[in-house]
């Protein structure tokens, strides 16, 4: 199976490729010499290459991506524990591109994200994790009521989320939106359903300005 959308960077330079549905990918005009390359993709462990080019030549270097938490040979089922751990780090990841202005990186970040989520949606059963993190990716894309209509299913879900859990979201919803920079109507639109949806589930928030912060108590 070949992998889209792969990120391949020159290290050192702002140099980079993603791979097309072939899995293919080129970085044409590099410099003769030794050649480092770092490669990223959600969900599974970086890797780095040093590739030695010629002049007037091609090269190639060829990578097996495997899952963060997999070892050759190992099962490649999306376990929840492995995607709460794996969809956080690259949410984040999303959320710093963002702010970087690398947008094209973060919104390729956010859709791997998504595809997993939606992944894992159509297992039984579904944690309320899986909808706060599809709820965090809609956000990253700008879809708004997508994305509460995620945060309205993680809520609902049985067990519930407690406390702790519902800290982490409102973490996850102020960065994003933060990172995102969406425009002020937009923001201030969101976070009055937010706090609307939350309240609806006997969930108290404190709000300061667009900023979600973690005052929550129960009716």
């Amino acid at each position: 199976m070949y992998l889209n959308n792969v990120r391949v960077r020159v290290v050192g330079t702002n140099r980079e490729a993603f791979t097309n549905e072939a899995g293919e990918y080129h970085l044409d005009n590099l410099p003769s010499g030794s050649v480092t390359l770092d490669v990223y993709y959600t969900g599974s462990a970086p890797q780095q290459a040093t590739v030695s080019v010629e002049t007037a030549k091609d090269a190639e270097q060829n990578f097996i991506m495997r899952s963060s938490s997999q070892t050759a040979g190992a099962d490649d089922a999306i376990t929840l524990s492995e995607f709460t751990v794996t969809s956080t780090r690259e949410i984040n990841a999303a959320a710093l591109a963002f702010i970087k202005g690398d947008e094209t990186f973060a919104i390729n970040i956010v859709e791997d994200v998504l595809e997993i989520c939606q992944q894992l949606q159509n297992q039984t059963p579904v944690s309320y994790w899986v909808d706060f993190t599809t709820g965090e990716a809609y956000l990253g894309l700008g879809e708004i009521d997508k994305a509460l209509a995620e945060y309205a299913k993680g809520l609902h879900r049985n067990p519930a989320p407690g406390p702790r859990e519902l800290r982490s979201a409102l973490g996850g919803i102020s960065r994003m939106v933060e990172a995102k920079k969406l425009p002020n109507d937009v923001i201030d639109n969101f976070v009055d359903a937010i706090k609307t949806l939350f309240n609806y589930y006997g969930i108290g928030i404190t709000f300061f300005g667009n900023h979600l912060f973690e005052s929550i108590h129960t009716f």
